[in-house]
């Protein structure tokens, strides 16, 4: 089957075409006038704020003392720990160290304890 023909718009007449242009230039005119009040307030535009906000701000930026302290010191305590590869091994050999004396401690409270029933039940 053939398509039946698209109907095409009449073309505008020269009184619809002035119409557009004065609406066109109206929006334009609006525009700058919008763009003039806020640069007179004080308004950036957006074109390139994030360019100046993000240089401006880190030029501008003061931190203050504590978290610069902060940083520094959690700089060195990293690099330090990083340092000491045997770090891991230290605490191992102190925690068994500290297990062993435990149990050795418990083992002698159990002998004493047995000892004194003994000594209490051995009497009678």
């Amino acid at each position: 089957e053939i398509c039946p023909p698209v109907k095409s718009a009449p073309p505008p007449t020269l009184q619809e075409k002035l119409e557009l242009e004065k609406e066109e230039e109206f929006k334009k005119e609006k525009a700058a006038t919008e763009r003039d009040r806020l640069k007179g307030e004080g308004v950036e535009s957006t074109k390139n704020l994030g360019m100046k906000a993000r240089f401006a701000s880190f030029r501008s930026y003061e931190a203050p003392a504590p978290v610069l302290l902060s940083v520094v010191v959690g700089c060195l305590l990293v690099g330090y720990f990083a340092g000491r590869e045997h770090l891991k091994y230290e605490v191992r050999q102190m925690w068994s160290h500290s297990m062993t004396e435990a149990s050795q401690v418990v083992e002698r409270s159990f002998e004493l304890s047995r000892q004194s029933l003994s000594d209490i039940y051995g009497r009678r």
